[in-house]
């Protein structure tokens, strides 16, 4: 192996979260059942590829001496899956319902051949019911492929976390801003309203002293007429014209105060109209301006 093979083969073991030498080196223990594991049955781990992970070999030297197997693959703490388990050449299909015991907790699995477990404190270890496999029952050593992939470190997944918690802080912040911009608006159209308020006021105002005009009017006309019917007696033709004056003169006045009344009830339609397109239109183009 060449010095960049060998640079590979250790980026990779390290992406795995796999020790190449030392006492954290990968190595499986073996025990029978009724038995405790030893440093007599330990078998050393060695890197056979590298893909989708890692893939390690063990060679066990007794197969009929094993029931179960204690498999110290990573090194550090994280979130790993063993999604190829095969002895003697033959691939336990049923390994996630053959593992015993994980340190420190197992993960949901997404297929009956795989394994995920995961530790945040100290080494990840897993342990495997091997019994009943036809490679363990023959004769000579046999040989043990395991291939390891390591999902998520703890470290990474703080990372992430804190990224989140900036993403999330960053929308409360957005949504405050975005609060405040329309509060100021809710307020404007407030100031709107009420000023709209007032000029209906006074023209209301305006229509009901109109309204007072016109009535005393028509009261001093109707005086004038009675007086003239008092004071009419000696010519009753010239009374009558001027009694017909009179009345010629109120209608037309009457006429003319209904008229005006009619043209103030049309410009106080025509404000509150304005007021309303003015109020509405500032609000739509507000809040498309918040939306965009």
């Amino acid at each position: 192996m060449n010095a960049r093979d060998v640079s590979s083969a250790q980026a990779a073991l390290a992406i795995a979260g796999v020790v190449s030498d030392g006492d954290a080196a990968p190595a499986l223990l073996f025990r029978r059942a009724g038995e405790n594991y030893s440093e007599g049955r330990r078998c050393a781990g060695t890197l056979v590829s590298i893909g989708d992970g890692v893939t390690l070999r063990f060679a066990l030297p007794i197969p009929d001496c094993i029931d179960f197997a204690l498999l110290l693959l990573p090194a550090l703490p994280g979130v790993y899956a063993i999604h190829r388990l095969e002895v003697g050449g033959e691939v336990v299909a049923d390994l996630a319902r053959r593992v015993i015991c994980a340190h420190e907790r197992l993960e949901p699995a997404a297929a009956p051949q795989e394994v995920r477990y995961a530790s945040e404190r100290g080494r990840p270890t897993i342990e495997v019911d091997l019994r009943g496999l036809g490679a363990l029952s023959a004769s000579g050593s046999t040989e043990v492929l395991v291939a390891i992939r390591r999902e998520a470190s703890f470290a990474a997944l703080d990372r992430l976390g804190d990224r989140v918690a900036g993403v999330s802080a960053r929308v409360h912040d957005l949504a405050s801003e975005v609060g405040g911009i329309l509060l100021g608006q809710g307020e404007h159209l407030y100031q709107l309203g009420a000023a709209g308020t007032q000029q209906a006021a006074r023209i209301e105002a305006r229509i009901t002293e109109a309204q007072a005009e016109l009535i005393g009017s028509v009261e001093y006309n109707a005086g004038r007429i009675q007086t003239a019917i008092a004071d009419g007696k000696a010519s009753h033709d010239r009374r009558f014209e001027a009694i017909d004056a009179a009345i010629a003169d109120s209608n037309a006045l009457l006429a003319e105060l209904a008229q005006r009344l009619e043209r103030l009830q049309a410009q106080t339609d025509r404000m509150v109209h304005a007021v309303e397109n003015v109020f509405w239109r500032r609000w739509l183009q507000r809040l498309r301006g918040s939306r965009g």
